[in-house]
């Protein structure tokens, strides 16, 4: 479901929490819990949902920390399963209830119930989205990770190393004028995103001289070790076009999420991807003017680093991440730097522009509302008592293996 409102105006277009909980309590009774995926906060307390709630929190329009995966699937699997567990219900929300939630749902089916990837990825889609409005889960790079849970969960005995991963080199085929390529990972158990290297020009390797073309072939190594503590890393590109007296717009933003541990051996390995099959701007598959046609990103474990997770077995105690915390708008604002300016000095820093691609932060509660009445559910449970389109989907992840709607 898309996240709860406690307050207007939120109230009006989101599902009023109040709402939500008489909802429960009467389909449900004391059978119901809810997972939140927001690491934005989620608006409201844990004592307002009866402490009945599991926090894996984790940004917007990306994907989760592999390492995330077991802790919540066992969660969900100890609630929904069982002797007397047939009333049992799981209630998931981030802040649409799409992305984040559908990659959780998804994950849910293949890891616990033996559904496969595309019958996942496709039962998702029609449960939650009308016909027409696209996937359920449309972002690449959490397509990607529903691959990856598949294979965790046939091949690898649910069994996944974290291992502290280094960068060794980055291929970019195709690279256009004015693009800055960086490497990120998730900190703070997966709330926030870092960047660890954002390449210079002295760390180019040009492979063609062809004065002539647009665009060029090139090997960025840098040039002191880049190190990640997880094997989740995002290959970040922003290309900017030059304005007069020294500014600079940002044309184009596209990124990508790989998990080291699945895509390659225990040593080393290459992630390759073209620039169609990038992530885009807010969960579409927008990323403004071309800035690469391909790439290989090169890596291998840094050090003898490797610590086995294991899905928690039944009567295990399991981990929970702690709560994020829920950010003003102000707070938000701060946070995005100077993302909210039209364009910015081409001599700055590199933190500059993004709004021509990225909304500010007093049009993001604005865009709350146009998600809403972009991506209804159509199996719409709950009537509401004010006009506004409530967004309501409680999936019931049963265990014999159907979704169905309360």
């Amino acid at each position: 479901m898309s996240m709860p409102a406690t307050e207007f105006p939120k109230k009006a277009y989101r599902n009023p929490l109040d709402q939500v909980i008489k909802f429960l309590d009467s389909k449900h009774g004391d059978d119901w819990r809810i997972w939140e995926f927001r690491a934005e906060g989620t608006g409201y307390k844990d004592e307002d949902v009866f402490g009945r709630v599991f926090h894996a929190p984790f940004p917007d329009h990306h994907p989760p920390p592999f390492a995330l995966v077991p802790a919540v699937l066992a969660s969900m699997r100890n609630h929904l399963k069982g002797e007397g567990r047939e009333n049992a219900v799981a209630v998931v929300h981030c802040k649409a209830g799409k992305g984040r939630s559908g990659t959780m749902c998804c994950a849910y089916l293949i890891g616990e119930e033996g559904w496969s990837r595309e019958d996942a990825l496709k039962h998702y889609t029609t449960v939650r989205m009308r016909p027409g409005f696209g996937e359920g889960v449309s972002i690449p790079s959490q397509r990607r990770w529903t691959r990856y849970i598949e294979r965790w969960a046939r091949e690898l005995n649910k069994q996944y190393v974290e291992r502290t991963i280094r960068i060794e080199e980055v291929h970019v085929h195709g690279l256009r004028e004015g693009v800055r390529v960086a490497i990120q990972g998730y900190v703070d158990e997966g709330k926030e995103i870092k960047t660890y290297h954002t390449f210079t020009k002295e760390e180019q390797i040009i492979l063609n001289s062809d004065e002539t073309s647009s665009s060029k072939s090139a090997i960025l190594k840098p040039k002191r070790p880049v190190i990640l503590p997880t094997n989740d890393i995002n290959i970040d590109f922003e290309r900017r076009n030059a304005l007069a007296y020294d500014w600079s717009m940002v044309t184009s933003i596209s990124w990508a999420w790989f998990n080291a541990y699945f895509e390659g051996d225990e040593s080393s390995g290459l992630f390759e991807i073209e620039w169609d099959a990038m992530d885009g701007i807010k969960g579409t598959l927008k990323k403004g003017t071309r800035a690469f046609d391909r790439l290989k990103v090169v890596w291998s474990v840094d050090r003898n680093t490797e610590h086995i997770v294991r899905e928690p077995a039944e009567g295990e105690p399991i981990p929970q991440p702690r709560k994020a915390e829920t950010k003003t708008l102000h707070e938000r604002d701060l946070g995005l730097k100077k993302k909210d300016d039209i364009a910015s000095p081409s001599s700055g820093s590199g933190d500059g522009s993004r709004l021509n691609l990225i909304d500010s932060p007093e049009l993001l509660e604005a865009k709350d509302l146009e998600v809403s009445q972009k991506y209804p559910c159509h199996n719409n449970k709950i009537k509401p008592s004010v006009p506004p389109v409530y967004n309501m989907d409680i999936h019931r992840l049963s265990p014999n293996h159907k979704t169905s709607l309360d």
